[in-house]
């Protein structure tokens, strides 16, 4: 199953994630929240309860920000 990166597409810390699981050769899904206060961005941040972008949902398992998408992508 393939992972979903939820971010804004401008963002720099979206920007490394998606090149960090292009590079590890990691199946991901982009979904683009357009910005950090859109109805979407909302909405997924209350369903994860952070408001912390970007947000990766792999395996069952949410990794919030950057830090954890990049242990998570190395391990």
């Amino acid at each position: 199953m393939e992972a979903v990166l939820f971010g804004v597409s401008n963002q720099r810390d979206t920007i490394t994630a998606m090149t960090v699981l292009s590079d590890s050769k990691k199946l991901y899904r982009f979904v683009d929240l357009k910005s950090e206060a859109s109805t979407l961005s909302e909405v997924i941040g209350k369903t994860v309860n952070s408001l912390k972008l970007p947000i990766l949902a792999d395996e069952g398992v949410i990794y919030l920000g950057i830090e954890p998408i990049l242990r998570h992508c190395r391990s």
